[in-house]
Parts: structure tokens; C-alpha cells; sequence
């Protein structure tokens, strides 16, 4: 949304009036009301609250992205089902009909994975493999990072350590479209990225990652595999 004129883009009115079209749509679609619209304009007023944020701030973090992408993807899946999903709902029978098709599930790991490799694809084109020296982290976690975080005084301690995790989470996020061949894959990957979070949340409080990290647990680790057991409305 860059292309709008500044004077919009800052208007305290419009990101009151994003913000109250998002709480509205996300209530509606928690209660099941005006199915599939309301899980449209869930995502795409999650976006422009995002955006606009992004647009007003001179160094934003990409905490929100991943989540928005997810709320498209599963407002698409709304709308895919939203005939079977009414039935389902008149019969009583909501969460023992297969609702939540197997392509909605992969696009979602596609999604994550393509996510995570661009990022760390964008790190090695803009700064090179030397990105993981673990100088800039040691800078990182002395101007930004907790001051009482364990992981963030032992990355100051050591600049191998600091460079071996750097390095690390390089190759984590490069390598995450590995989670898009099958469940191992998805496995292991779906642990490293979890270390990451863990290690970003536990030394930067201020970076609000946590949905990321709660998203990549959701998808990755073998949740899916425990609900479709279960039959709890996957196919």
C-alpha cells in the first residue's frame, strides 16, 4: 500500500477503522456468522493493520507476515467448504465431518517453508554466507537483546558460539523448503525452527514471534497426523 498518498497512510482515522473492521470480522467468523465474507475481511483487514504499521514505522520486524499468509490460505479453505461447512453445522455435526481438505493443510507448509527459505535466501544474496560470522549477532544482542537472557550471555561470551549459532539458523531458514517433502522432513524442520524461535524469543523479548512460533509448531510438528487419527474434521 505504499503507492497511497502519506497523508492517508498516517491518517489515525484509517488504522482506527482497519483495527474495528478486523476485531468485527474476527468475531463473526469465531462465531460462525457470515461465512465465507467474514474470514475475508478477517484477512484482509489483518493485513492492512499490519501494512499501515509497517508503512509508519522506520524499522519494522516481519513478525505478522507468516500469520497473514495463513489467514488468506484459510480464508480461501472457508470459502472452498462453506457449503458443507453450513450443512455440517445445521446437522450438529461440525467437528466430526471432514471439513479441512488435504490441500489447505500443504499449501500451509508450502507456505511456511517458502517463508522461511526466502529469508534466509535474502540474507545470503544481500550480505553473503559471511552473514553467520556471529560479530553482527554479538552486536545485535548488546544494543537490542535482554540483558539477563542465558542465551544472549552466552552468545556474548564466545564469538565461535555466537558464529556457530548464527550459522546455524543461516542454514535452518535456508533449508526449511526441505519441510515440503514428506513428514520427516517436516519434522526435523518444524524442531530446528522451534530452536530458532526459542533462542530469538528468549534473547530479544521485544520481537514478537510468537505467532511464528506457534504456527510452525501447529503445522510441522505431528499434530496433523494425531487429528486426522482422531478424525477430528481433517481429510
Amino acid at each position: 500500500i505504499g503507492w497511497l498518498p502519506e497523508s492517508l497512510l498516517r491518517a489515525p482515522w484509517l488504522h482506527h477503522l482497519a483495527r474495528l473492521v478486523l476485531l468485527v470480522s474476527a468475531i463473526l467468523w469465531g462465531l460462525q456468522r457470515a461465512l465465507p465474507w467474514s474470514s475475508w475481511s478477517t484477512a484482509a483487514a489483518f493485513s492492512l493493520v499490519w501494512a499501515l504499521r509497517m508503512e509508519n514505522v522506520a524499522n519494522g520486524a516481519h513478525i505478522f507476515h507468516l500469520t497473514a499468509m495463513l489467514l488468506w490460505i484459510h480464508a480461501a479453505w472457508m470459502h472452498a467448504v462453506r457449503k458443507e461447512w453450513k450443512a455440517a453445522r445445521q446437522a450438529g455435526q461440525l467437528w466430526s465431518t471432514p471439513t479441512y481438505p488435504r490441500w489447505v493443510f500443504l499449501l500451509v507448509v508450502f507456505q511456511i517453508g517458502l517463508f522461511h527459505t526466502w529469508a534466509g535466501v535474502t540474507k545470503i544474496a544481500t550480505s553473503g554466507i559471511g552473514w553467520g560470522n556471529g560479530l553482527s549477532l554479538q552486536l545485535w544482542i548488546h544494543l537490542f537483546g535482554w540483558e539477563a537472557s542465558p542465551f544472549g550471555r552466552l552468545v556474548l561470551y564466545d564469538r565461535t558460539i555466537a558464529m556457530l549459532l548464527q550459522s546455524g539458523a543461516l542454514v535452518i531458514e535456508t533449508l526449511s523448503f526441505l519441510c515440503w517433502f514428506g513428514p520427516r522432513f517436516r519434522w526435523v524442520i518444524g524442531i530446528c525452527l522451534l530452536g530458532f524461535y526459542t533462542g530469538v524469543l528468549g534473547t530479544f523479548v521485544d520481537y514478537g514471534f510468537h505467532f511464528n512460533l506457534i504456527l510452525v509448531a501447529w503445522f510441522l510438528l505431528p499434530f496433523e497426523v494425531w487429528l486426522r487419527r482422531r478424525g477430528a474434521g481433517w481429510r
